[in-house]
């Protein structure tokens, strides 16, 4: 499979997890084959994903502690990727590792 791959930055000094990003993106494209946080992108560990073109994004760079990665099955238009960023920010503005529906799961991002 060929994917494309987006790349965001995440500021290490607020994390947030994945599955924060991963369902609202999922839920609007429908071609989206992974999402993950870190500093490894998804894409080059995968074995279903023969090649993948990066596009870094909102400033990100490949020596970035954290990043978000996205990959998809499409490339993404410049509508897409607005759309795209929006997902990202909200779940960054909004990520609260206090929340119950958490059930202490994030307690260690608490300062």
């Amino acid at each position: 499979m060929n994917c494309f791959e987006y790349i965001y930055p995440l500021s290490t000094s607020k994390f947030v997890p994945s599955i924060e990003f991963f369902n609202p993106i999922k839920t609007t494209f429908s071609d989206m084959v992974a999402a993950s946080t870190g500093d490894e992108s998804y894409a080059a560990q995968a074995s279903k994903v023969a090649a993948f073109t990066t596009s870094y994004q909102d400033g990100a760079t490949e020596s970035d502690e954290v990043n978000v990665y996205v990959l998809f099955e499409n490339e993404k238009t410049d509508t897409e990727l607005t759309s795209l960023k929006s997902i990202i920010d909200t779940a960054r503005s909004t990520f609260d590792p206090t929340d119950a529906k958490h059930k202490g799961e994030w307690d260690y991002l608490i300062n």
